[in-house]
């Protein structure tokens, strides 16, 4: 089973298709418990940074190659937080470890995800997953399934949100089935409808496993040896693997 996770105000949402296109859903507080719950991994891609940038390794180039696919929506890939800014007990604190160690201060968008960031880093620090667990980035993933041209409505109204659930089902048939499943199964104050959404894309893009690409094209580590790459659908064969 290939899965899509994203963070969510329940926890972490998966949602998983395997080559037939079944389909499996979970939803659990921590990201431990999440991954205990996949049946059969395969795959998992993440939206969330994997790969910290810190003062030995300051720049994320898989954000800039994302920021330059994306266009006028390159804003949606936010600066992410160093590794020991996710230390800090507040916003303020946070602010004065990033700067010293990257020269920039943090948004407040970035600071509420900062646990997040930190459980899925340390999970990766102390667990042996079952699969690959790789990053992956929502609007890139879409931009590519839209033959590299980033959708312009948000995901936050109603019309990008139509947009990119017709678009996902293009590569996954049950894509709107398996969407309105997860809405009636769980409640909005634990999965937004974006949830879902880059959730499902992630699944999507998981499913072209091993041809799967990278941004950028030679990812750099992190401190940690963590590679920093986000993963993308195939370019040249995302054509041939609509409305299966």
């Amino acid at each position: 089973m290939f899965y899509g996770v994203d963070g969510c105000p329940g926890g972490w949402i998966g949602v998983g298709l395997d080559a037939s296109g079944a389909s499996h859903t979970h939803l659990a507080a921590g990201f431990h418990e999440l991954m205990l719950g996949l049946e059969s991994p395969a795959r998992v891609l993440v939206d969330m940074p994997i790969g910290l940038p810190s003062a030995t390794v300051p720049e994320r180039l898989c954000d800039k190659a994302a920021r330059r696919l994306l266009g006028r929506r390159g804003s949606s890939v936010f600066p992410v937080p160093s590794r020991a800014a996710l230390a800090a007990q507040d916003y303020l604190e946070a602010c004065d470890i990033n700067a010293a160690e990257l020269g920039r201060r943090l948004s407040k968008q970035t600071w509420n995800i900062t646990g997040k960031i930190r459980e899925l880093d340390d999970y990766l620090a102390t667990e042996t997953p079952p699969c690959p667990v790789q990053e992956m980035h929502p609007e890139v993933a879409f931009a590519v399934l839209n033959g590299g041209v980033a959708l312009a409505d948000s995901k936050k109204t109603p019309a990008g949100r139509a947009a990119r659930l017709a678009l996902l089902q293009d590569f996954a048939t049950h894509a709107e089935a398996i969407a309105s499943k997860v809405r009636q199964n769980h409640a909005r104050r634990q999965v937004a409808d974006d949830d879902i959404l880059d959730a499902l894309v992630g699944a999507v893009t998981a499913r072209f496993d091993a041809a799967l690409e990278t941004l950028p094209d030679s990812p750099i580590h992190d401190e940690r040896g963590l590679r920093m790459a986000i993963m993308q659908p195939p370019r040249t064969s995302v054509v041939e693997a609509r409305h299966t």
